[in-house]
């Protein structure tokens, strides 16, 4: 458990046993947003209720289709060659 989760842990206990927000968030040197959002979290009954959760997407919206992407690249290879030429005649 690293220090983070520690301090959430005990901010969160302290909350629990009925000390004042305001004490809590102010002797942590958090907010109060940063407060509420892990007792929020401890009130799902999650069990790791206090692990940081990764912000990235899980999943990347719009993938360009495999065959699109096969005529882009093959135009681009023949403008970087010089091949104009090639590339208007290309059938998708």
């Amino acid at each position: 458990m690293d220090i983070n989760e520690q301090e959430r842990i005990d901010a969160v206990n302290r909350y629990v046993k009925g000390d004042k927000p305001a004490d809590i968030y102010r002797d942590a040197n958090r907010s109060k947003k940063w407060l509420t959002g892990w007792v929020n979290r401890f009130k799902t009954g999650e069990e790791e209720w206090y692990k940081s959760r990764p912000r990235a997407p899980k999943k990347h919206g719009r993938k360009t289709n495999e065959e699109i992407e096969k005529v882009i690249v093959s135009i681009r290879k023949a403008l970087i060659e010089g091949n104009e030429h090639e590339s208007k005649y290309l059938r998708c």
